[in-house]
């Protein structure tokens, strides 16, 4: 006689397919608090949101070009020294409204498959998309269009979300690069 073992929420997913990484990209509105000049490699920032306590290594923000914050910086007084690479080429106003990105990553398990010829007669599907299926239960969220999926240490934009009647798994079509 076969015995059944019922899963629990999550429960043994360990052994079912690869682990890999939902990244999602979160956007904060900050401004300049001083003045910073060209050539600046530093900047003070206020405006931080409830729940944005400090800058981290690998947060960004645009001004003319893409700057990488460098070293942690904790807020204090509503306000946070953000320190970045390249530096300033042009001088920072204070009041200057700036976007600082922050990107999340959310470990999941499932698999991926690289589509093919065979597979470009359905809409919105190109040679070289990403086919992705996620155990539902091994992911605290729910994907959306525009998260990425990390497949052999490359991102991967997620262009279209699906979910299987059941509730199991998420079916994604992802773009190639």
């Amino acid at each position: 006689m076969r015995r059944y073992t019922r899963l629990e929420h999550g429960a043994g997913l360990g052994d079912l397919g690869q682990p890999l990484t939902l990244q999602r990209q979160s956007l904060y509105s900050l401004k300049a608090a001083a003045v910073a000049p060209v050539g600046a490699t530093q900047l003070t920032l206020t405006g931080l949101p409830e729940g944005l306590e400090r800058v981290l290594p690998g947060d960004s923000f645009t001004l003319a070009l893409v700057h990488t914050i460098s070293a942690e910086g904790t807020a204090a007084g509503g306000m946070v020294v953000a320190r970045f690479t390249p530096a300033l080429p042009a001088p920072v106003a204070v009041g200057t409204g700036l976007k600082l990105a922050r990107l999340f990553a959310y470990p999941c398990r499932g698999w991926a498959e690289r589509l093919d010829t065979a597979h470009i007669l359905a809409p919105g599907v190109t040679v070289g998309d990403w086919a992705v299926s996620l155990f539902c239960p091994s992911l605290a969220l729910a994907p959306r269009v525009g998260d990425r999926v990390v497949i052999d240490g490359v991102p991967r934009t997620i262009r279209n979300v699906g979910r299987d009647l059941a509730g199991a798994m998420w079916s994604l079509l992802c773009a190639q690069g």
